[in-house]
């Protein structure tokens, strides 16, 4: 289903000092923990600084929303989803519009909902496309956004709904 986690995995993530954050060891900008030990304040542990590092990359997740039905639509929030418990197990910080709007439809119009999101999106270190993006309208849009503002983007396999669909309807 998806990559199993690991504790020290760094595969696929950028050096700290390509993404732009501190070395370990150093002292981030506003960050007013010492880099070194002078008097008794603690170092910080060398995994701590890198978790902090990574919390500061932001990854939005993108995919299809809408299914031909609400157990469909249900299904690719619970894809979504996977793909953020992944990302959020990594020590990434995650932006997942369909846990945050999820079943909101009607409240304001799609449009409004997808352009709020195209505004998240561009705040954004890293786009993650989840399976079955491409038959959906709005995640081809967040897709094209990425590419246009130069955001990395990384696709990411949970199950296939359309696969589900046959097993159950």
């Amino acid at each position: 289903m998806f990559k199993k986690f690991e504790e020290n995995d760094n595969e696929g993530t950028p050096p700290a000092e390509e993404r732009g954050y501190p070395q370990p060891g150093t002292a981030a900008q506003g960050d007013d923990t010492p880099a070194s030990n002078s008097g008794d304040t603690p170092i910080r542990d060398r995994n701590d600084v890198e978790q902090k590092n990574r919390r500061r990359t932001i990854v939005y997740i993108a995919g299809p929303y809408r299914g031909e039905n609400e157990w469909e639509t249900t299904l690719n929030i619970r894809a979504a989803e996977l793909a953020a418990a992944y990302y959020w197990k990594q020590g990434y910080t995650v932006i997942c519009p369909h846990k945050n709007s999820g079943f909101m439809g009607g409240v304001v119009p799609d449009e409004e909902i997808l352009n709020s999101y195209l505004i998240i999106l561009e705040r954004c270190d890293l786009v993650v496309m989840i399976n079955g993006y491409k038959g959906s309208r709005g995640a081809i849009e967040e897709l094209s956004h990425a590419k246009l503002h130069k955001i990395p983007i990384e696709y990411f396999e949970t199950y296939p709904v359309s696969n589900l669909r046959r097993f159950f309807l």
